[in-house]
């Protein structure tokens, strides 16, 4: 039964890991990407994002 837990306790450091990788190069893009010039491209660029945010939820 150790061994199970042992496992699952690997396997989650993995998920995370790859979560941490993930999430480091989703803020590199977002700090290297230019400001919006005004602020009706900064609402089409949220509008964009909340989009296929919902489109990827379902």
């Amino acid at each position: 039964m150790a061994g199970q837990g042992d496992e699952a306790a690997d396997w989650l450091d993995q998920v995370f890991e790859q979560l941490r990788g993930l999430t480091d190069q989703a803020i590199a893009v977002v700090a290297a990407a230019a400001p919006p010039t005004d602020v009706a491209e900064a609402e089409k660029r949220a509008r964009a994002r909340r989009g296929w945010n919902e489109r990827r939820r379902s």
